[in-house]
């Protein structure tokens, strides 16, 4: 909205939602340092990033809190807006959101990673993709 000078306005909801965008961007930096850290590929120099790089599970647990909390949000808003919550509505609109990104990275996987030199990161990303294909844990 406009300030009565004119000026732009923030709600307090969307500077919220900003705040909470920003977290979920620092945990997703946390969880890929973290994963470069314990590649076999170093990108980077040895140790670079030290003991920072530990905090990778610091960041896939303020990932969950955060998506907790962002979709305890989106359920209330819909139960303040029309009564009740549509749990299979809300389910199909989370499939359709995360499956084209699930399906393009499989894509890549299975196209992409193939096409690779037969290096290190070709081995690490094979192993991996495999494990995140299967939906399994990866223990390598």
């Amino acid at each position: 909205g406009l300030h009565p000078r004119g000026q732009m306005t923030v709600s307090a909801t969307t500077r919220k939602i900003a705040d909470v965008q920003y977290l979920r961007g620092l945990a997703v930096v946390l969880v890929v340092l973290a994963h470069i850290h314990q590649s076999n590929v170093n990108y980077m120099a040895p140790g670079l990033l030290g003991e920072f790089a530990y905090f990778g599970f610091a960041g896939v647990d303020l990932f969950f809190v955060l998506s907790g909390y962002l979709i305890a949000s989106i359920m209330l808003r819909e139960h303040e807006r029309t009564g009740s919550i549509n749990v299979v509505r809300f389910l199909a609109r989370r499939w359709l959101r995360l499956t084209p990104l699930y399906m393009f990275v499989v894509w890549l996987y299975v196209y992409v990673v193939p096409t690779l030199d037969k290096g290190p990161f070709y081995t690490s990303a094979l192993q991996n993709g495999q494990a995140s294909i299967d939906s399994c844990k990866n223990y390598w």
